[in-house]
């Protein structure tokens, strides 16, 4: 009772659960690399070979090879996820898809990634690199505690890093490993498992 009435709530329950409930609005990101070299000041810093990214629905929001600038060779790093440089000819650089990477990467509340320094690195090294036109009006949220990397470690008790495919493995989830397509579809399977 309040001042001797009843008060009465006219709010919908279904419209109140929205909002306790609202959704998380981020992308998932993976690189494929020439190496791990991601210093920008290095004169040897490696570039990125392919870039995907989906979103928290599991929706492709880019997905391509990308072509360098510079390196013509990557054997040990092609040993690992089989990217040649015949097959990313005619794709355009890492650089020249910069900007519409920035703009993905702000239009969200957060970004992860399995591990997720090593891709937060590279591109803000290509930011230094390259000073693409406007890029401070871009704010990207690389969210480290919603990096499954370090949940699945808190969650295994583990002191050690652990590999995408074997987190991921440990839910029963299996798939073909340092394809960045592939990555970034594990890596929202293991981060939904965990958060």
């Amino acid at each position: 009772m309040l001042f001797g009435k009843e008060c009465k709530c006219f709010c919908d329950d279904s419209e109140s659960d929205t909002i306790t409930q609202q959704k998380e609005n981020f992308v998932v990101i993976d690189f494929e690399t020439t190496g791990i070299d991601n210093k920008y000041d290095s004169l040897d810093m490696d570039e990125i070979l392919s870039v995907s990214i989906i979103n928290q629905d599991g929706e492709v929001v880019l997905d391509t090879l990308c072509s360098t600038e510079r390196k013509r060779s990557w054997y040990q790093a092609q040993c690992v996820h089989g990217i040649s440089p015949q097959m990313v000819q005619g794709y355009p650089t890492f650089r020249q898809i910069l900007p519409q990477v920035l703009e993905i990467l702000s239009s969200v509340d957060f970004v992860i990634a399995y591990n997720i320094n090593f891709e937060r690195n590279f591109v803000e090294s290509y930011i230094k690199r390259t000073n693409p036109i406007n890029f401070t009006k871009y704010h990207i949220n690389w969210d480290r505690e919603k990096d499954p990397m370090v949940m699945y470690k808190k969650y295994s008790g583990s002191r050690r890093w652990v590999k995408l495919e074997i987190a991921a493995g440990s839910f029963g989830y299996t798939f073909n490993a340092h394809d960045s397509l592939e990555d970034v579809k594990a890596t929202l399977f293991l981060y939904n498992q965990l958060k």
